[in-house]
């Protein structure tokens, strides 16, 4: 997407979780992130 993710876009995704249009999802795990992974600069043990 190039560009940081705004309020608007997590606010999206949930209101079409609230909607009817989801009324089929049982259980997911919805990812938000404009399709970019960030790593963690935390080192891992």
């Amino acid at each position: 997407m190039k560009r940081r993710g705004l309020p608007e876009d997590i606010a999206y995704a949930m209101a079409f979780l609230m909607s009817d249009a989801a009324s089929w999802i049982t259980g997911a795990e919805l990812t938000v992130n404009g399709g970019g992974m960030y790593k963690s600069k935390m080192p891992t043990s």
